[in-house]
């Protein structure tokens, strides 16, 4: 279990120079009036390291407290799982597609925010990874919700093992809300559940399939 240590210096003492240096990257963008090209790259690539670091720390401390404090909730029905996330993608703008398929009135004791998250964060990883927007389906099943995911090209278009570790993997597309954890987000809910993931090249083509245990 984490201690008070651990918890001040992610919540105040790194929080407090990553502020401190998003500061002073506005006030150098508010000062510099006409900046050279050189400095115009200099504050591109400030920003885009802090912002990185930012989240970097921000999905470590996120996943790590999610594998710490998970809990079960009552539970509800997936039927409405895919327009929800199409909804949120619309509203997030984010760069995905929704969706296809229903995993229809199965149940699942998972939280709905998290799982809704790891969900998007897996579709925003895989395109962080491969500059390639993935394909997705909700399909259901006897004993469990299948989620999958599939992107074609070479075997080499994934570093596999890079992958699966990354608790966030910049994009060359932000999103502005916190919806992007890497993929162990992922894995710690469906370790809670009895859930499996996979990550496979077969046929020129790459799938991910998810496996959530369902309740009825």
């Amino acid at each position: 279990m984490m201690d008070d240590t651990e918890r001040l210096f992610f919540e105040h003492d790194l929080a407090t120079p990553l502020t401190n240096l998003n500061g002073g990257h506005y006030l150098l963008s508010l000062y510099i009036k006409e900046p050279s090209p050189e400095i115009k790259e200099a504050l591109r690539v400030i920003e885009s390291s802090s912002r990185t670091l930012e989240r970097m720390l921000g999905w470590y401390w996120r996943t790590r407290r999610l594998k710490e404090t998970l809990q079960l909730v009552e539970p509800w029905s997936l039927e409405g799982l895919t327009s929800r996330l199409e909804k949120r993608i619309e509203e997030e703008k984010l760069p995905l597609e929704p969706p296809v398929g229903s995993p229809g009135d199965l149940k699942t004791s998972l939280p709905v925010d998290e799982f809704e998250t790891a969900l998007l964060g897996v579709g925003l990883t895989l395109l962080s990874a491969t500059k390639m927007v993935p394909e997705w389906t909700i399909e259901p099943g006897e004993e469990a919700c299948f989620i999958k995911w599939r992107i074609v090209g070479e075997q080499d278009l994934i570093d596999r093992d890079r992958l699966l570790r990354k608790v966030f993997l910049p994009s060359f597309l932000e999103v502005a809300a916190w919806l992007d954890p890497g993929l162990p987000y992922m894995e710690v809910l469906l370790d809670k559940v009895g859930g499996a993931f996979e990550l496979d090249w077969k046929d020129n083509t790459w799938f991910l399939s998810a496996r959530l245990p369902i309740l009825r």
